[in-house]
Formats: structure tokens, sequence, C-alpha cells
């Protein structure tokens, strides 16, 4: 069992876990969370967390499991102190030929911390292995299906449900060069709605990692695409870089990601651009971070919405690895 307690203080609208989950993967709530009046922006605030993990594997059959915990609070400069608490578990079965079907629920709670108000549950199964082989390596499939739901907690009218399937391709493209894309398509049905959306996308990256001397590189450019319908329907384009550099105990990555959003049926072409600046310092049992950030939104003749901030943090585990 490990156990890890993490503290971190941050200036203007940062939130530590907003953004992309990952490749094809972006959670709507995660980046638009069900939103309570006020919640909008944390200015001056200060975040602390626990995160607590209980794995393990069965003796008769190939067979891991996990059950996890974690736990956030954010401490703004406003009497509410708002908080989420997160209990999941997963579940993977190794199966012959290297391939795996993996599962994972959760469930979270989120809103002030005295009372929450929010709340929401995930689930999702899959299986991923070796697809074909290629001059440079082997190629990864996976499939996965998942359902997710959101609520607002005593208002039935203020929820989302949505079910979908992600598919992605993954493995070595040439010598220190990777590359992945990923699909998903999904049905979403809001309390409320005359009809449910339906939303599909498509996004594709490359990996470059290279040594010199005693520095490592990492440079990962990447794109997407979103395609929504319903009573919001809109289609996004994205770009990302992620580049990263590591020397011994030292490490510094760069994450920019630039977005274009069309309404459908307006004229309206929002552009928003995230770009994000970590410092890692390794000290063997514990690391230290630090972080800055700066999210723009521009509209067509609306003066830009520009929000900064920066943050540290100090993980340290308090049990084996």
């Amino acid at each position: 069992m490990s156990v890890e307690r993490q503290l971190s203080t941050s200036y203007g609208n940062f939130d530590l876990e907003a953004g992309l989950t990952g490749l094809g993967r972006e959670d709507p709530v995660t980046v638009r969370e069900l939103k309570l009046p006020g919640q909008d922006r944390r200015d001056d605030a200060a975040t602390y967390g626990t995160y607590a993990r209980l794995h393990g594997t069965t003796t008769g059959l190939p067979v891991s499991y996990s059950l996890d915990y974690t736990h956030r609070a954010n401490d703004s400069a406003g009497d509410v102190v708002t908080g989420r608490e997160t209990m999941g578990g997963e579940i993977v079965w190794a199966l012959p030929g290297a391939y795996e079907i993996t599962g994972r629920g959760e469930q979270f709670y989120a809103g002030p911390m005295a009372d929450y108000t929010n709340a929401g549950r995930n689930a999702r199964i899959g299986i991923g292995g070796p697809l074909v082989k290629v001059p440079a390596g082997m190629l990864k499939g996976d499939v996965e299906g998942y359902m997710r739901r959101r609520w607002i907690v005593g208002e039935p009218d203020n929820s989302e449900e949505a079910e979908g399937v992600r598919l992605s391709v993954s493995g070595p493209v040439a010598q220190g060069l990777s590359g992945e894309i990923a699909s998903h398509v999904e049905e979403v049905r809001r309390a409320g709605a005359e009809e449910p959306a339906f939303n599909s996308g498509i996004a594709a990256k490359v990996g470059y990692r290279f040594v010199t001397g005693e520095w490592r590189w990492r440079v990962e450019p990447g794109v997407d695409a979103t395609r929504r319908s319903g009573d919001d329907g809109r289609s996004t384009v994205g770009m990302r870089l992620r580049a990263g550099v590591s020397h011994g105990v030292h490490s510094l990555e760069l994450n920019d990601y630039i977005r274009r959003e069309i309404l459908y049926g307006s004229d309206n072409r929002s552009v928003s651009n995230t770009m994000t600046l970590g410092y890692g310092y390794d000290l063997g049992t514990s690391r230290v971070r630090l972080r800055g950030s700066h999210t723009g939104r521009y509209e067509p003749g609306m003066p830009p919405d520009e929000d900064w901030s920066f943050g540290a943090s100090w993980g340290i585990p308090l049990g084996p690895p």
C-alpha cells in the first residue's frame, strides 16, 4: 500500500486537474464541470490533497487489482473551501499473447467541503495488445467502452449521462519516433434536452525522444478535432505541443495547447490557448514541483479573457513503492 500527501499553493485561475485526460480522452467534466454559482474562478487559492492506493495480485490467476482514494481541497480567498473526493478500483487480467483486459470504476463528489453538491460516476472496460508487426516494431491496439454520469445533488434536472466507444493504435514508427492515433464516438443525454447529442472525435500525435550527452529530450506535437451535435453543438480543432528535457535530478516540461471552437449557426469563432511550464526536482524519496500557467480566451469583438497562475507542490510517499 502506498500513500502520498501533496501540498501546493497557487495564484490566479489555477486548476491542477484541468485539461485533457489523454489522447482522444477528453472528459467534458474535467474541462467543463457542472458548476455552482461562484465556482468559475479560484483566485489566490491554496490546494492540498491526499492520494492513497492499495494494490496487489492474485495467486491463482494472472490478475492484478487496485483500490484508490484521492482527496483534493481548494482554499480560495473567499469563505468557502471546495474539494473533490474520488474513490475507485481497477482490475487487469493478463491474457496469453501479451493481451490485457482492463476494467475500472470510480465515483466522485465535489463542491463545498461542508456539503458536496456535485457527484459523478465513471466506468470503463477494454482490451488491448499487439496488433500488427511493422519494420520499426509492434503496433498496439486498444478498444474501450465507457460510460459516465454527472449530476447536481438534489437537482435531477441538472444531470448528464454518456456512453461511448474509444479506439486507438500506437507504436514505433522509426528509430526514436513513435505515434498514436485515436478516435471516439459517444451519445450524451442531458436532462431537459429535446434530443441526445452525438460526439465524435479523432486525435493524433507523434513523439520523438533523443539523448545528447547527459540530457534526455522529448518532443510530442499533436492535433485533434471533435464534432458535437445537439442543443449546444460545436466543432473544435486543437493543436498541442509537449516538450521536455531532463538532466540528473532536474526536469523541465512545456505544454502548449491551442483550440479553435465553432458554434453551429453562429459567427462565433473563439480561440483559447493554454500554456504551462513546469520544473521538477527529484529528492529521491520525494519530489518538488513548480508550475506556471497562462490561459487566454479570445472572441471577436470581445476583450481578451486571460489568467496567470503559479503553483508549487511537494509530494511525499508515506509507504513502500
